[in-house]
């Protein structure tokens, strides 16, 4: 990689941003280019203020850290998945029929851990970047792609997404109520590293879910009146809110957004500001209660 292109890259991966110099992104670059970018990524997916400990030499901050092992464990679980899924499809499309060909055998383990890592790295840190054409995977792999969309990494990084500590929160209150109605008069805190969580801070969480599936809809409505197939509205929905940037459909890693109707544009471009500066800051603008304050 030349030294401007490394430049604009590392700016671009440590930010989250996803933006690049060339048209197909990362597709035309070597392994070692990828394994680092990918590496990066998980890294900025992490709250910036854990890695400063880890600097200062207090890693157990962020190995305990309840919200980094959720993020990490998915991210784990997705590459896995992933991986397993495209190691089917290369030996379908590029069969090696016995292991006597065993360098084609770990070609394709290599080629389908490396892909998948990056494209989870990239859809749940919502960095954008692509390494291949995951529409052209099978379909139940793609799809997977646009849920990891939706997730994003951690809280106090670059991130965009609903982030993990959220998705924790969620998924704790949820098993908490499973608990409660088996044992209706014992008391279950939602714990969150070990500290219960204040009803308040519940509340705030499902609200906010609440408010972000309400944008979301109401955006693939938007996106479908002004003429967009509904697999690509809500793919780019979840995308724009989720500050992710690529796609589904002619939308996707080697698409653009240059045949996208003007109106929808004009809302995707306030949904991703909705999706960068969170939510209830920019509800806020829209009540009068605080213009009055």
């Amino acid at each position: 990689m030349t030294a401007f292109d490394a430049v604009c890259h590392s700016f671009s991966t440590i930010a989250t941003g996803g933006f690049s110099t060339k048209n197909l992104s990362i597709i035309n670059y070597g392994a070692a280019i990828q394994y680092t970018m990918a590496i990066f990524m998980v890294l900025s997916g992490i709250n910036f203020a854990l890695l400063i400990y880890v600097l200062r030499g207090k890693g157990q901050k962020l190995v305990h850290d309840e919200e980094t092992r959720w993020y990490l464990s998915a991210l784990g679980i997705c590459v896995g998945i992933l991986m397993i899924g495209l190691f089917i499809h290369y030996s379908v499309v590029d069969p090696f029929y016995s292991f006597d060909n065993w360098h084609v055998w770990l070609g394709h383990i290599e080629r389908a851990f490396r892909k998948s890592f990056f494209m989870v790295a990239s859809a749940m840190t919502s960095t954008g970047f692509a390494a291949s054409d995951y529409m052209s995977w099978p379909k139940l792999l793609w799809v997977i792609v646009f849920f990891i969309m939706f997730t994003g990494a951690s809280s106090g990084s670059t991130s965009g997404g609903i982030k993990w500590v959220r998705i924790a929160v969620f998924a704790k209150s949820g098993l908490t109520e499973f608990k409660r109605r088996i044992h209706p008069n014992a008391i279950v805190p939602v714990k969150l590293n070990g500290q219960p969580l204040s009803q308040t801070t519940i509340n705030n969480v499902m609200a906010f879910m609440v408010f972000y599936i309400f944008t979301l809809v109401l955006t693939v409505l938007i996106f479908c009146a002004c003429g967009v197939n509904f697999d690509e509205a809500i793919g780019t929905a979840v995308s724009a809110i989720g500050n992710v940037g690529v796609s589904i459909g002619q939308f996707g890693p080697i698409g653009s957004y240059a045949t996208f109707p003007t109106v929808a544009k004009w809302w995707m471009t306030f949904v991703m500001l909705v999706g960068r500066l969170e939510i209830f800051t920019v509800l806020l603008l829209f009540t009068r209660a605080l213009w009055r304050k």
